[in-house]
Order: C-alpha cells, then sequence, then structure tokens
C-alpha cells in the first residue's frame, strides 16, 4: 500500500508542478508590456525602412501617454529688419523683436541715429535669417530658413551689381516657445 500512496503524491506533485507553470506564464504575460507590430508600443510606429537599428516613433497625430501634448505648445515670432540710405552708406539693423512695427522702426530708428537722413527700409524678415551683403557701394538684401542660404542669396545679388562683395550684417531672428 505504500508504494501506491506514493505513486499517486508523485502524480499529483506532477499535475501540481505543471499548473503552476501554467499560471507563472500567464502571469508573466498578463503585466508584460502591450507591443503592437513590429515590436512598438502603442502610439507608435517602426522608423522607415532602411535606416539602421530598431527605432519606435510617435504616429503622427498622436501623443505618448503621459507626456504633454505639443498642441499646447505655443510660439512667438521674432522679426527682423534691414533699414539704409543708399546715399551716405548709413546702416539700421534690429533684430529678434515681438513684432514687425518693432524691428522696422527699430532699424529705422538707429539708421537715423547713425547719420542717415533718408533711411528705408531694405529688409523686413521674420522666423528666419536675414542677410546685407556690400560691395562698391551697392547693397543688396535675402532672407531665408538658414544662415548659409541667406548669405548665398544676398551675395549672388550683390555680385551681380558689383565687385568685391561681402556679408556686412547677419542675424537669424527664430520663433521662440513661449509655452
Amino acid at each position: 500500500m505504500e508504494s501506491g500512496y506514493q505513486g499517486e503524491e508523485m502524480s499529483v506533485m506532477r499535475n501540481s508542478g505543471w499548473l503552476l507553470s501554467v499560471a507563472l506564464l500567464l502571469g508573466v504575460l498578463a503585466f508584460h508590456n502591450a507591443y503592437a507590430e513590429q515590436g512598438c508600443p502603442d502610439g507608435f510606429t517602426p522608423n522607415a525602412a532602411g535606416t539602421p537599428g530598431m527605432q519606435c516613433i510617435p504616429i503622427g497625430g498622436q501623443t505618448r501617454p503621459g507626456s504633454p501634448s505639443t498642441a499646447s505648445e505655443q510660439w512667438s515670432a521674432r522679426w527682423g529688419a534691414i533699414a539704409a540710405d543708399n546715399a551716405s552708406g548709413k546702416t539700421g539693423l534690429m533684430g529678434n523683436m515681438t513684432s514687425r512695427r518693432k524691428a522696422e522702426s527699430g532699424a529705422l530708428a538707429i539708421c537715423k541715429r547713425k547719420g542717415g537722413s533718408n533711411c528705408e527700409l531694405k529688409l523686413t524678415y521674420y522666423n528666419q535669417c536675414g542677410v546685407m551683403a556690400w560691395g562698391d557701394g551697392k547693397m543688396s538684401t535675402a532672407s531665408a530658413p538658414t544662415i548659409e542660404e541667406a548669405s548665398d542669396l544676398a551675395l549672388t545679388e550683390c555680385r551681380r551689381l558689383a565687385k568685391d562683395c561681402d556679408v556686412y550684417f547677419s542675424d537669424c531672428s527664430y520663433a521662440k516657445r513661449v509655452r
């Protein structure tokens, strides 16, 4: 009888071990982070095909749970202006202003304060870069998203008008995040 009892005990222990294993597996699966297709969490998608390494990027129009919404971000435009008196060569330059009016009136005031009697606005720009190029008494201005692009444009125009052109002034007045 003893051997029969031990056999039943061994069978119960085997069944208990199997049930315990299944219970642990279910527990691990229940508390494991859920991932969408290709290994990314909800709200994310794999980066573009052909890029090295697996990176998950947010799906457009969605924000990551728990992160602040980008819709609540607010940006304030920044303005710049360039004024000049062609006869005297006096210039006025104003950048990083919160309004067009402030940038333009500031550039004109600086030009006049330097002795310009017939100062005129030559360029007004916002959320980008402004450049003035000068050569042999000729001036050109340009604006573009980067200082390099604006410089290339201003120098190309200046060289069309004169020789020995150089960038005389450059400024980038990019939008500022206010919230």
